[in-house]
């Protein structure tokens, strides 16, 4: 309540009001009358900073790359940044109130080797989109706005086609995709690179409730990316005794499994608002 009703008056996310946080060595600025900001308090932070995917990624793809889609406070770029010695780091931000937030924390990481694109990852490029800003929580700030209370801004939109363009046919990318709901046409406008690619890794959010209100049937969705691509749960904790990202692909969704997968998503959170993460890759024979 008193995030609403400080946000009631000052506005989303009023600048002035920081605070630093540390988690092992990284350091990060959020905005403490942010819930977005305030959640990276919780262990998911540290479960994030010493996962095992990260480690494993490096090991198998060394990632030229790693594109950030939907970077936030720019922490999962930082922690990028620190465990892939050659890659560069791609941040996508739509929200503009972040964006200063995400410069101070590369900042403050010594992350130098790094691009920061302030607008929406689309299906199509377009010099003019909306997207709306949650004043309550940066983390469900979304394309299509869920309340008259969010505020709408003006942003470019861009594919994924485009960000990579001049990236080489087999240069080893890893990408991280967390847009509330807009992963559909994230993955519209990747279609190029997927295909003319083979050298990618996709880790990406899943959440059935969000999907909807962005204009995505859940199961249709899936389904493409089961028909086109390997597609996995990926555990929110990797276990200790796995030891490559091709171990996280052993037990692939089928197109006979989607209508259990989702159930059993949308159970894991109150009001049938449950998600996890999938973990992707072009297709394999196994």
């Amino acid at each position: 309540m008193i995030f609403k009703r400080l946000n009631k008056y000052f506005g989303a996310f009023p600048s002035g009001i920081k605070k630093l946080l540390n988690f092992q060595g990284i350091e990060l600025i959020i905005n403490k009358l942010d819930s977005g900001g305030t959640y990276y308090h919780s262990n998911k932070t540290y479960e994030e900073i010493n996962s095992r995917l990260y480690g494993l990624i490096e090991e198998n793809y060394r990632p030229k790359i790693f594109l950030d889609i939907g970077a936030n406070y720019g922490l999962i770029s930082i922690i990028s940044s620190l465990r892939f010695e050659s890659a560069k780091i791609i941040a996508v931000e739509a929200s503009k109130i972040l964006i200063p937030y995400i410069v101070k924390n590369f900042h403050l990481n010594s992350i130098k080797n790094y691009d920061l694109l302030h607008c929406i990852c689309g299906a199509e490029n377009s010099k003019t989109s909306t997207f709306s800003i949650n004043p309550y929580s940066s983390q469900d700030s979304r394309v299509k706005g869920e309340s008259s209370k969010w505020k709408n801004q003006i942003v470019e939109t861009i594919t994924i086609n485009s960000i990579l363009e001049t990236s080489l046919p087999n240069d080893p990318v890893f990408i991280k995709i967390d847009t509330q709901g807009f992963e559909e046409s994230v993955f519209r406008g990747a279609s190029k690179f997927l295909t003319t690619n083979s050298n990618w890794i996709v880790k990406s959010e899943f959440g059935p409730y969000w999907l909807k209100s962005q204009g995505t049937e859940p199961k249709i969705f899936l389904m493409e990316l089961v028909e086109k691509y390997d597609v996995a749960e990926l555990p929110a904790t990797i276990p200790l005794l796995v030891k490559s990202t091709s171990e996280l692909f052993q037990n692939l969704l089928k197109p006979e499994c989607i209508d259990d997968f989702l159930q059993h998503i949308i159970l894991l959170n109150k009001d049938n608002r449950g998600w996890v993460d999938i973990i992707i890759r072009p297709k394999t024979d196994l």
